[in-house]
């Protein structure tokens, strides 16, 4: 296993200052055998300078101490203390790095007055002071660029999460809005198909006629049906944008025709629309109302039975449309499909509360079953 580019460092800065050591000594006269000795444990111990750079501190500093004591040059030495000092401020906050240089430095100037008798004003002794504080500040100054690099680093981390969360949120959403779509279309659709179908069924012996009319009134809504399908599978599409239709393709000026083809199937409708012409709905709304009327026209055709009202209401009042239809059909069966479980309830929740509205929906007393919605409109 190949030892961290870090140790390797550590490994060539001891080497190299033990050398230093040699060669100094060796231009001063020869390389005695107290100094080699003296000059292993400082350059040893920057091994651990970023394990432990107060103890490594401790022992560079002590050493350099001992070595100028017996006679010898202290440069080299000095080097070690700088270099633990640099890691004292790279590794440490800055109060705690600040007192190791402060007091290193003082330390040096005692050390300097009783071993050379320095002057106290002399310039080695501000050349001395500078260096220890410079290399701690050097050492800070990268600890705080290396706070900083991984601030920046965390901080794209986190956006670039965020983004992906939100294109799976997008992607989530639009998934379920088209599901709601189709769910909306080919529900409506597969009901008025199996109630003309089955009116078909019925009266093709006796009344060929209207079964006739029964059927195209099957073949036209699967056409219809159809046609809204191609345009919501457009979103989906990965070609050219001018595929894919504008979005929403419904509104309340449509739930006219909504009702007409119920009762042509059969309903007993009755629609009161009281949405000013001159005051248009956001296109959201406008397609949320349509749902609601749609899917709800629809409960009535597959669940109630034999229902000799409907009522559709839409109204728009105060900054608020109100949404009810109202049947007086017999109980709903209990199955999977029924409105008060099936798909069709939960899309109309999910779509009343995107837009911000509440909706209610149960049997009435008395009989049949009621859908009610509040949206609020702005403007």
């Amino acid at each position: 296993m190949r030892p961290p580019r870090s140790v390797l460092v550590d490994v060539g800065l001891g080497a190299a200052l033990y050398v230093a050591v040699a060669v100094d000594e060796a231009a001063e006269g020869g390389l005695s055998a107290e100094a080699a000795l003296l000059a292993v444990p400082p350059c040893a111990a920057l091994l651990a300078r970023r394990r432990a750079p107060l103890p490594v501190l401790a022992v560079t500093l002590a050493t350099a101490i001992l070595y100028a004591s017996t006679g010898h040059e202290e440069f080299p030495m000095a080097v070690t203390v700088l270099l633990a000092l640099f890691s004292v401020g790279e590794r440490h906050d800055w109060p705690v790095a600040l007192v190791a240089a402060a007091a290193t430095a003082v330390i040096a100037f005692m050390a300097g007055q009783q071993l050379d008798d320095v002057p106290r004003f002399s310039d080695r002794n501000v050349v001395e002071l500078g260096w220890c504080f410079a290399a701690f500040g050097l050492g800070a100054a990268v600890r705080i660029h290396h706070a900083y690099m991984a601030e920046a680093v965390d901080r794209a981390t986190r956006a670039e999460r965020a983004r992906d969360e939100e294109a799976r949120r997008r992607v989530a959403e639009e998934r379920l809005r088209i599901a709601r779509e189709l769910h909306d279309v080919t529900g409506h659709a597969i009901a008025t198909i199996n109630v003309q179908a089955g009116v078909a069924a019925h009266l093709l012996e006796d009344d060929p006629a209207e079964a006739r009319v029964a059927l195209s009134r099957v073949r036209q809504a699967s056409s219809t049906a159809l046609g809204e399908m191609r345009r919501t599978l457009g979103l989906l599409r990965a070609g050219d944008p001018s595929d894919t239709p504008a979005e929403p393709i419904r509104g309340v000026d449509e739930i006219s025709q909504l009702v007409e083809r119920a009762r042509a199937d059969g309903l007993p409708v009755t629609l009161e629309l009281h949405v000013e012409a001159d005051q248009p709905l956001p296109a959201v709304i406008g397609l949320t109302v349509y749902r609601i009327v749609q899917e709800a026209l629809t409960n009535v055709a597959k669940h109630a039975h034999a229902p000799t009202a409907v009522a559709v209401r839409v109204r728009r009042d105060d900054g608020m449309i109100s949404v009810d239809v109202i049947d007086d059909g017999d109980a709903v069966p209990d199955d999977d499909d029924a409105p008060s479980g099936g798909q069709g309830l939960q899309g109309m929740r999910e779509r009343v509360s995107a837009v911000g509205g509440r909706l209610e929906v149960g049997p009435r007393q008395g009989g049949g079953f009621e859908v009610h919605a509040n949206i609020p409109v702005a403007g």
